[in-house]
């Protein structure tokens, strides 16, 4: 979702956003991801929280959308589907995923570390430190060349 589909989706539900000006500061591995994080959040926002503001604030690594609204509805129902379907996507990249009410209404944070650590499964190969998606392919490619060999 762009930024300006969040925008429009939030104004026609009555909701005043908060939207960062620019996304550059995102890392580039991470902008696709950060994508589906505003849809899913800002989908919450309009369909379940009755809010009459939300925020979205991020960083290099890390992505934060609060709103206004009641939080207790979405308490009462933990990991929907698309939660549950965000959480699968951020733990793909060692990331996490935090859901739930705060003082403000309801807050979906998703932070992701600055080095991912990808454990190999095989004990004579040390852990590899994979800082992007390239790096991350690259480490699986090389750690399937390595299983396959004799």
């Amino acid at each position: 979702m762009s930024w300006p589909a969040a925008r429009e989706l939030l104004r026609a539900a009555g909701v005043a956003a908060q939207l960062p000006g620019a996304v550059d500061v995102v890392d580039t591995d991470l902008q696709e991801l950060f994508g589906w994080v505003v849809r899913e959040g800002v989908t919450n926002v309009v369909r379940h929280a009755r809010a009459t503001t939300a925020t979205i604030a991020l960083g290099p690594n890390w992505i934060e959308i609060v709103d206004d609204g009641r939080a207790s509805m979405l308490t009462a129902a933990p990991g929907g589907n698309g939660l549950a379907g965000l959480r699968e996507r951020v733990a793909g990249v060692a990331g996490t995923v935090e859901a739930g009410g705060c003082p403000q209404g309801w807050r979906l944070r998703v932070e992701i570390p600055s080095e991912r650590v990808r454990p190999s499964t095989d004990s004579a190969i040390a852990p590899v430190i994979v800082t992007n998606a390239a790096t991350a392919t690259e480490a699986a490619l090389t750690a399937l060349r390595r299983s396959s060999m004799p």
